[in-house]
């Protein structure tokens, strides 16, 4: 399925195998604080060090001949984010994901290695930037989903390892096939 069936908008001149799935996030931070000698209190500034964010990414592959991939792969992360989520300490996230592995085709090994992920994400809803490596795979998941924050923006480093893959058949017309995968 080149380019997702859909080469006028997603246009892949390197030949790379295209990934496409969801995210799910969950971080732990301090907010920072500062001392208001006119309001007599501390107050927040907003979430600053993350201490702890895993993230997870169900992924599938497009087509391969009569193959493709399916597979959840794990991020570890710390970094550095500013920001107000609705639940104070905790934030979460999901949303869509677009990976491609730079490989011909599809390679889920291709994700284990180095993390790093750097956005904005405003309004509860949407992602700027959102700029993804996992591994060799590079990507993005910005644009609409969901999360707690009111605003943030994040600046994470850490690793990523495939937790499982599976080959699974393409479904080109066979109605067999396609009964199987539902």
């Amino acid at each position: 399925m080149y380019s997702y069936n859909n080469p006028f908008i997603n246009y892949d001149s390197l030949g790379l195998a295209a990934w496409k799935g969801v995210y799910y996030e969950i971080s732990l931070s301090k907010v920072v604080t500062y001392y208001n000698k006119a309001k007599g209190k501390k107050l927040p500034v907003g979430q600053d060090i993350s201490a702890y964010k895993p993230i997870e990414f169900y992924l599938v592959s497009e087509c391969f001949g009569t193959k493709k991939y399916r597979m959840k792969v794990v991020a570890l992360a710390g970094g550095i984010i500013a920001g107000r989520s609705g639940m104070k300490v905790i934030s979460m996230g999901a949303g869509g994901a677009k990976f491609e592995d730079h490989s011909s085709s599809p390679n889920p090994n291709a994700f284990n290695g180095l993390f790093s992920y750097a956005g904005i994400s405003v309004a509860f809803s949407y992602t700027f930037g959102g700029d993804t490596i996992l591994g060799n795979a590079t990507g993005n998941i910005g644009k609409w989903g969901l999360t707690t924050d009111l605003w943030s923006a994040e600046t994470l480093t850490g690793i990523s390892f495939v937790d499982w893959f599976q080959e699974i058949p393409c479904c080109t017309g066979n109605a067999e096939c396609c009964d199987e995968q539902n």
